[in-house]
Formats: C-alpha cells, sequence, structure tokens
C-alpha cells in the first residue's frame, strides 16, 4: 500500500497493470457508446414530438458528460487515463464537442419539431461516430 514510500514511486502511479486494466475499461465504455449512438443513429424516424426530441438531446448531453463531467469520470478511473495522453485528451474534447453539437440540434428540433430533419441529424451524429473512432483509436494499447 505505501510501496512509493519505499521508492522513488509517485503515490499517484499505479503498475502498468492497473493502467492496463483501466485503459481497456475506458476502451469498452468507448465501444459501447459507439454502439448506443449507431444504434441512434439506425433507427432515427422522419418525424418526432418535441418530448421524443428533447429527450434525444439528453442523450447526447450524457455521451458529452461520460468523458467530460470530472465526477463520472474520476468515480470511473477515466480521468487518469485520459490525462496521461495528448491525444486521448483531444480526442475526448474533440467527442466532448460534437455530442454537444448534436445535442443542441435536438434541443432546437425539440422547440420546433416541424424543422426536425433526419438527414441533418444523421450527418451530425455521423461526425460524432467519427470523433468516437478517433477516441477508440487514441485508446488502444499500442498507443
Amino acid at each position: 500500500m505505501l510501496d512509493w514510500l519505499r521508492g522513488n514511486k509517485d503515490p499517484n502511479q499505479g503498475s502498468d497493470q492497473d493502467y492496463s486494466g483501466h485503459l481497456n475499461a475506458l476502451l469498452s465504455r468507448v465501444e459501447s457508446v459507439i454502439e448506443h449512438v449507431r444504434g441512434i443513429k439506425n433507427n432515427l424516424d422522419d418525424s418526432y414530438p418535441a418530448e421524443a426530441l428533447s429527450s434525444l438531446s439528453r442523450r447526447f448531453e450524457e455521451i458529452d458528460k461520460d468523458f467530460t463531467d470530472y465526477h463520472i469520470i474520476k468515480r470511473n478511473t477515466y480521468y487518469e487515463i485520459i490525462h496521461k495522453s495528448n491525444s486521448r485528451l483531444t480526442a475526448v474534447k474533440n467527442v466532448s464537442r460534437e455530442a454537444k453539437i448534436v445535442a443542441q440540434l435536438f434541443e432546437r428540433y425539440a422547440r420546433r419539431p416541424n424543422t426536425y430533419s433526419a438527414s441533418n441529424s444523421r450527418s451530425k451524429i455521423n461526425r460524432l461516430q467519427g470523433q468516437l473512432r478517433n477516441l477508440k483509436d487514441c485508446c488502444m494499447p499500442d498507443n
């Protein structure tokens, strides 16, 4: 427990096995989110009531929070893994940005459901999916 006192280890530095485990957990979470987003995109209808559009907006806000809310990522041990790599940190920021854009789009549609466009929504979701794939690539053990 206090191994860092005996050696020159940083008390916050875990073993390579811990790091690998946390990295795999983050990779699994990213893959899960990719599947979730794919499911939403593939099941978009041509019209929705305002409540459904608002619900979709909240789902994309949750994706943003999954990777940027300190309390969530700290609890899931992602914080250290994300911040140990500039490429992962940049990828997380890009996912966050795209998720916010999609959430805002659906929120606008919720306020004016007659402006809803499934094709425009799919286009924005495709951009988010691209950023999620980039994040997945950054989470591969070789990176």
